[in-house]
């Protein structure tokens, strides 16, 4: 019984190591785009990989996706508060996003249309909005960006983060159902 108990405590120490660097390498990645403005991105790929490894392996990885989003930000200039705020969001995000998807019964395999549904509306447009509010919230109140740019820089967070759920996350679930496994045993 206590071998069971520590595997899992590294299992789980595991993915939680596992999710960081991919939250915090996908989040460098983006930032660096030539097409980024600082922490807001058309394709928000850590949104994908939170989201997905938060389903998949549980909501009890949020901590990986708070350190993630904050190690990430911080080391791209943001101020630690601002990164702590922002990262805050972040983690809202897959929480919620991951939340609504297990309370509906959502498949990985993304065969079913309710499963598309789903993941349009609790991740692409809800759940993004979560983190684009307290985001762009963030740069404002910090003085990062003007009250006549709150809209627009919104709406590209938003859209960004939606995206990132809308490519990353569908790629990581179809991956883990491991569809080519099916097909070549016909």
């Amino acid at each position: 019984m206590l071998v069971g108990w520590r595997r899992e405590r590294l299992r789980g120490a595991l993915l939680m190591a596992v999710l960081f660097a991919a939250c915090v390498s996908a989040a460098k990645l983006g930032i660096e785009l030539s097409v980024a403005r600082g922490v807001i991105t058309p394709v928000w790929a850590p949104t994908g990989i939170a989201l997905a490894a938060l389903v998949l392996f549980g909501l009890r990885l949020w901590p990986a996706v708070a350190l993630g989003a904050f190690v990430a930000n911080v080391t791209s200039g943001a101020a630690p508060a601002d990164a702590a705020f922002i990262a805050l969001g972040n983690t809202l995000e897959a929480v919620v996003g991951g939340a609504l998807l297990l309370r509906v019964g959502f498949r990985p395999a993304i065969d079913r249309v309710r499963d598309v549904f789903s993941l349009i509306v609790f991740c692409a447009l809800r759940s993004a909005a979560i983190s684009a509010t307290n985001g762009v919230t963030t740069l404002w109140v910090s003085g990062e960006i003007s009250g006549s740019d709150y809209g627009s820089r919104w709406l590209l967070w938003w859209i960004g983060d939606g995206m990132g759920a809308l490519i990353v996350a569908p790629l990581i679930f179809v991956l883990s159902t491991r569809p080519w496994r099916r097909a070549a045993s016909s």
